[in-house]
């Protein structure tokens, strides 16, 4: 589990960088749409994911390199879970859709040329946007599981021998008169 787990985490960090920009990306396209429009700006939810999606950004920039202590970051894999699952929920009303995303995507027009009036449809940029939380909602959840797991197998904090494999008992400690320091066994004891 050493070099394929490391191997997976760093794919799911690269999807997850992958899944926060093109949420940031759409989201970004939208705030200047509702910008450019005057309007009185977009709405919590929307803020909140842009956040979120930032948020996924930086750590997964942070996380992706392949070191042991980036399995120890499954907390904060689950709360990025947790915060993707409220930001799918938040966001996947279709009567919102149609008053406010609709609105500045599909009610307002642009002018391209003098005359020529270009319809912009929000439909698939929305789809886009959850289909992609989605995504890297689920990405968190597998994150976060493979370093459960990887830290219930591999990752004991204890002091360990220069060499010692990862994952291996230390010696037992001999038994001492009261009052006495204990000393670990020989290594002939202690290792088969």
């Amino acid at each position: 589990m050493g070099v394929a787990s490391r191997i997976i985490s760093t794919i799911l960090r690269a999807g997850q960088l992958f899944c926060g920009a093109v949420v940031l990306g759409i989201l970004g396209h939208f705030f200047h749409n509702v910008d450019e429009a005057h309007a009185l700006g977009p709405g919590g939810r929307l803020i909140y994911t842009a956040t979120i999606a930032g948020i996924t950004i930086l750590a997964s920039l942070v996380l992706i390199p392949p070191f042991a202590h980036t399995f120890w970051s499954f907390p904060l894999d689950f709360l990025l879970f947790a915060a993707w699952l409220l930001s799918g929920l938040h966001t996947c009303r279709s009567g919102w859709f149609r008053t406010y995303w609709g609105f500045y995507w599909g009610e307002w027009r642009r002018v391209v040329a003098p005359g020529i009036t270009r319809r912009l449809d929000g439909c698939s940029a929305w789809r886009s946007v959850l289909a992609f939380s989605f995504i890297a909602m689920f990405l968190y959840l597998l994150s976060s599981i493979l370093g459960l797991l990887w830290v219930r197998r591999h990752g004991k904090f204890r002091g360990r021998r220069r060499g010692e494999p990862i994952g291996v008992a230390p010696p037992p400690m001999e038994a001492s008169p009261a009052g006495a320091a204990s000393q670990p066994a020989p290594p002939s004891q202690a290792w088969p």
